[in-house]
C-alpha cells in the first residue's frame, strides 16, 4: 500500500510540475541600443499562460515593477513562446533571430532592460515565483551579466522559483556586437 501512495505523488507532482512556463534565454541584441531584447519561454507541459505575468527589475532596484500579464500568449503546449521589447519591434526580432515565431510572440515594455536586470514569472492569483533569472541588485560586472549578449538555461534543468546560477551558461558581454544583420 506504501508503494501506491508514494507512486499517486510521484504521478500527481509530475503533472503539476510539468505544466511550468520556463525561462530558457535572454537576449540583449546586436542592433542599436541592445535591440531586439528578447525573453524566451517554454511551455513545459500545457501552460495556460493566462495564469502568469513576467515581471522586470532593473538596475539596483529591489521592487519588482512594469508586470505583464501573459495572457496573451494563450494556451501553449511543449513550444517556445517570446517576450520581445516593445520598441524592438517584433519584425526586428524575428528578422534578427529566425527561430522567433511572430504568432508565437508579445510585445511588453517589460523587456526594457540593460542586459544587467531581472526578470520572473509569477502566478498572478498567488504571486508564487515560478522561475526567475537573475538576484541581488544591479548585475553589472557580476557572472550573470547580459549586455550585447545572451544567457541560456542548461539543458535538463528546471525552475525552483529562485535564481539558481549553476542553471545558466552565459555569452561573455558584448558577444553579439558584430553579430546579426545591424
Amino acid at each position: 500500500m506504501k508503494k501506491i501512495y508514494t507512486l499517486s505523488f510521484i504521478l500527481f507532482t509530475s503533472a503539476v510540475f510539468s505544466q511550468t512556463p520556463v525561462i530558457t534565454a535572454l537576449v540583449d541584441g546586436p542592433c542599436t541600443g541592445g535591440t531586439p531584447k528578447v525573453l524566451e519561454i517554454y511551455a513545459n507541459g500545457a501552460v495556460n499562460f493566462t495564469l502568469f505575468t513576467l515581471e522586470n527589475q532593473t538596475n539596483a532596484n529591489t521592487t519588482w515593477t512594469f508586470p505583464q500579464s501573459l495572457s496573451a500568449l494563450g494556451t501553449r503546449t511543449n513550444e517556445f513562446v517570446y517576450v520581445v521589447m516593445t520598441n524592438s519591434t517584433l519584425s526586428l526580432a524575428t528578422t534578427e533571430f529566425p527561430g522567433i515565431v511572430a504568432g508565437n510572440s508579445i510585445e511588453s515594455s517589460t523587456m526594457n532592460l540593460n542586459g544587467d536586470d531581472k526578470v520572473r514569472i509569477i502566478n498572478t492569483a498567488t504571486s508564487v515565483v515560478i522561475d526567475q533569472f537573475g538576484t541581488g541588485g544591479d548585475g553589472t560586472g557580476l557572472t550573470w551579466e547580459w549586455q550585447d549578449s545572451y544567457a541560456k538555461r542548461k539543458n535538463g534543468t528546471v525552475p525552483t522559483g529562485a535564481y539558481v546560477e549553476v542553471d545558466w551558461t552565459f555569452a561573455a558581454v558584448k558577444t553579439l556586437d558584430t553579430a546579426g544583420l545591424c
